[in-house]
């Protein structure tokens, strides 16, 4: 069950509220804590919506299907729009390759970093 913080933050948007409430479930850990579909990075519906980890909704099938919407951090979303799952992955997975050839990821097995919080955000409009 979400909590009154994420049933607030399923009232606002353009989506009906129970097919955010079902796309907030959908990513509700054992511990009550709502992770990002892809990231699994903690998500925090109290942020300001200009913070690039602010929680939103993707759709993984199509845009019409709201049903099957999932969350995730504003930033991974963004990464994802023009994208389906399979091919969101195999860039991060390039990304990963051109970061250790360049230097700018060490040469290791991969880390996780579940408490990444990018420097800047987005800027009011």
């Amino acid at each position: 069950m979400i909590s009154n913080e994420w049933k607030e933050f399923c009232s606002k948007g353009r989506y009906s509220q129970r097919d955010q409430i079902t796309s907030v479930n959908k990513c509700l850990s054992n511990d009550g804590m709502v992770l990002g579909f892809y990231s699994d990075l903690v998500l925090n519906p109290n942020l300001p919506d200009t913070d690039a980890l602010y929680p939103s909704h993707d759709h993984t099938i199509n845009s019409s299907n709201h049903s099957q919407m999932v969350v995730d951090a504003r930033i991974i979303n963004d990464m994802k729009s023009i994208l389906n799952e399979t091919e969101f992955w195999i860039i991060i997975e390039h990304l990963y390759a051109v970061g250790i050839s360049k230097g700018k990821i060490p040469n290791r097995t991969a880390q996780r970093n579940d408490s990444w919080k990018p420097v800047r955000n987005f800027a009011k409009k």
